[in-house]
């Protein structure tokens, strides 16, 4: 053990008798949270404020920084923690555009009940949503699984260990799913299903059809007659020469 190592074990130790650190930390957008662990328990005492553009900084949290042994972290644990600190930002913003977006979606979509307009301009605002969600799903889980395995490599030694959230990302990335099929269904909308058809022009009333028994019947002639009907002698058939449409 070299001792860069050693002073870091050492900076880790000290931290852990200081009660500077704790057996778990649950990490998120906003925040994060720590507390201690009782056998298959995760009891949650302390929970950071919420922030924009938060990043976990191990230094700030376990109390690192006041010893410098920021200069002993294994190099690319701080490249990758610089970049998280950069990548951050962009995530956070993806997000709540990608929330924003939505609200807005299910604000217009009232429109599309009404005209063809409607639902077109509803398809391009779930397609921005979607947009920011592909964003921001690919970014964070790219970033946070790259984390975890340089945490993993870097750290293990120190018992260390970290793990992937998976609950929150099938959440992030069932909701992404959601809005993907939200906006085909607003493309369909917009092509077959909305706005108004026009009204059918119903059948003229009162208008009377002649019979031209000359021809067998197949020739006639809109129009309202006076003409009384002709009667045939010798007959008890029923005769009905003028017909209502």
């Amino acid at each position: 053990m070299n001792n860069a190592t050693q002073e870091l074990a050492a900076a880790l130790e000290e931290a852990e008798k200081q009660s500077e650190l704790r057996d778990f930390y649950d990490i998120g957008l906003f925040g994060y949270c720590e507390g201690e662990k009782h056998g298959s328990n995760f009891n949650v005492d302390f929970c950071s404020k919420p922030a924009g553009s938060f990043w976990f900084n191990p230094l700030v949290v376990w109390h690192l920084n006041v010893s410098g042994v920021h200069d002993i972290f294994p190099s690319h644990l701080q490249s990758n923690l610089q970049t998280y600190q950069k990548v951050s930002h962009w995530m956070f913003v993806a997000y709540v555009l990608a929330f924003a977006t939505t609200v807005i979606q299910l604000l217009v979509g009232i429109s599309a009940i009404f005209s063809r307009i409607g639902s077109i301009f509803t398809t391009i605002v779930s397609a921005v949503a979607t947009g920011f969600l592909i964003a921001a799903n690919i970014t964070s889980t790219a970033l946070f699984v790259t984390l975890v395995g340089v945490f993993n490599s870097s750290l293990k030694e120190y018992g260390v260990k970290s793990d992937i959230g998976a609950n929150a990302f099938a959440a992030s990335w069932l909701a992404l799913g959601l809005s993907m099929v939200s906006t085909f269904f607003w493309l369909f909308s917009s092509c077959c299903c909305s706005g108004r058809s026009a009204a059918r022009s119903p059948p003229a009333q009162g208008s009377y059809e002649k019979v031209d028994f000359a021809n067998g019947g197949a020739a006639s002639h809109h129009g309202h007659t006076t003409a009384p009907a002709p009667t045939f002698a010798n007959t008890n058939t029923a005769y009905e020469p003028y017909r209502h449409q």
